[in-house]
């Protein structure tokens, strides 16, 4: 690799902010899917919009036609609380919200009685 594409590769540039053509011209070694980033900045974009912007950059990144070079690029993905920006995706609670949710079911549950008899 030279030091221009060493360089490009280090950058992790977000999906908002480059094109295909750029990652073509530059390689860089990732991409970031921040929070409100969608495919062509359409936030109503489909599952299928996104796996042909993650297949499109991919393949972008191995074409060794430019510079000779087929490393391949990584998808950053911002997903502490899940996948909120593809329609119907499932949404993910942050671990203390987990925690807080499984001590109210533990609580309304018989085996917090049986739990409470037995401390007592």
């Amino acid at each position: 690799m030279t030091l221009e594409q060493k360089v490009a590769y280090m950058i992790q540039p977000e999906i908002r902010d480059i094109t295909v053509e750029d990652m073509r011209k530059y390689g860089f070694g990732s991409y970031l899917n921040g929070g409100g980033a969608f495919p062509n900045n359409d936030k109503h974009a489909t599952p299928d919009d996104w796996v042909n912007l993650a297949e499109t950059m991919y393949q972008t990144s191995i074409d060794d036609s430019l510079d000779g070079n087929r490393i391949s690029t990584v998808w950053g993905r911002d997903a502490v609380h899940g996948h909120k920006n593809v329609i119907g995706a499932t949404l993910f609670l942050h671990n203390i919200g987990l925690g807080a949710i499984k001590v109210i079911l533990f609580h309304r549950s018989k085996n917090y009685l049986m739990y409470m008899a037995k401390v007592m």
